[in-house]
């Protein structure tokens, strides 16, 4: 099937119209040497080029006779049966070289399929790597956020573990001056109680002491009554100044010691009436017993208090420190989770590559 002629360009047209153009100047110089040959050949007559062409011309006659006798020879009846061997043969050679070309057209044709589909195979691995290297990318850029994100967690969370620990330090400074006073508090409790124990049984043995005092000397002032009634009635009575000077002196000592004592025990009654605002001792010892042993009780529940809030405080800084752990363990997590489901997707598609 004749092939179809491509229409030309203006660049071609313009090309084959110099070419034309250049043929044209060419032909006219020829032909302006042709007239100018011709007009010397006909100037110069018989002599010189009008002999060497019928030489020429001589020459051709000659060549033109052999060239007949040859094909006189070659028209031969001999030469004929050689000549249809070789037609035949030369038939059948163009017979195998109409296959042959036909069979290299066709694998001509092949070959240019085959490159097609290379050329189309090589631009679909390009496009696959230009994707691959695309979604690598945008894999990269994924994990640089989470990487920022975590570590903009992690400086918070460092940021809130000091601060949680700064607090826990300054809150054991605390909860130690606390326990201090309470512990210098307790010890002062203990010397006062020791103090106000030992002057209550003090004042106590003073009292037996100066009411025993006191009826010794009652009983002496007895037995003076008596002997005074004795010797009055019996008219026997004796004059001994010295010894009753003596006797006096020693009573009005031992009465201004006894009154100072009692001055002070009364004095520190009266002290203890109107702090406790009770009248009867009893009563105010009884208050007293109470009163230590509910300051007892307010001081334990003070230390079972602190005990307490220092528990409950340790317990909810272990909390958040626990609640901060598990959140950074799910961070981790989630994070291995994309990362091994990013890998497996990325070795899912270096599979299918290397497959196509």
């Amino acid at each position: 099937m004749a092939e179809e002629v491509a229409p030309l360009t203006d660049e071609e047209k313009y090309e084959l119209a110099l070419q034309t153009e250049h043929e044209l100047a060419r032909l006219a110089r020829t032909y302006t040497i042709m007239e100018r040959n011709r007009a010397e050949f006909m100037q110069a007559g018989a002599c010189g080029k009008l002999a060497k062409h019928r030489k020429v011309l001589n020459i051709f006659i000659k060549e033109q006779k052999i060239i007949l006798t040859d094909l006189a020879v070659a028209s031969a009846g001999a030469r004929v049966k050689e000549d249809v061997k070789l037609s035949s043969k030369l038939g059948h050679l163009l017979v195998e070289y109409d296959e042959f070309d036909n069979e290299i057209r066709t694998e001509r044709n092949y070959t240019k399929e085959i490159e097609d589909q290379i050329q189309m195979v090589k631009k679909k691995t390009l496009d696959l790597a230009a994707q691959q290297i695309s979604d690598d990318k945008y894999q990269e850029r994924v994990l640089k956020k989470f990487i920022t994100f975590y570590l903009n967690e992690r400086t918070e969370f460092n940021k809130i573990w000091a601060k949680l620990i700064k607090n826990l330090c300054i809150g054991k400074k605390f909860m130690i001056d606390l326990i201090e006073q309470a512990t210098i508090a307790y010890d002062q409790r203990e010397e006062w109680v020791s103090k106000l124990q030992f002057l209550r049984t003090k004042a106590h043995n003073e009292l037996v002491a100066h009411i025993q005092e006191m009826r010794e000397m009652q009983r002496k002032r007895d037995n003076d009554v008596k002997l005074q009634e004795f010797f009055a009635t019996k008219g026997q009575k004796r004059f001994l100044k010295d010894l009753e000077d003596i006797y006096l002196k020693k009573r009005q000592k031992n009465k201004a010691l006894i009154e100072v004592n009692l001055e002070n025990y009364l004095n520190l009654l009266i002290a203890i009436r109107e702090f406790a605002h009770i009248d009867h001792i009893p009563e105010i010892a009884k208050e007293f017993l109470n009163q230590e042993e509910e300051n007892f009780a307010k001081f334990k529940y003070v230390n079972d208090l602190n005990k307490q809030m220092e528990e409950l405080s340790l317990r909810y800084v272990m909390q958040k420190l626990t609640h901060k752990k598990c959140c950074m363990n799910n961070a981790m997590s989630n994070k291995m989770r994309l990362s091994k489901i990013l890998r497996k997707r990325w070795s899912i598609r270096r599979t299918k590559q290397r497959k196509k």
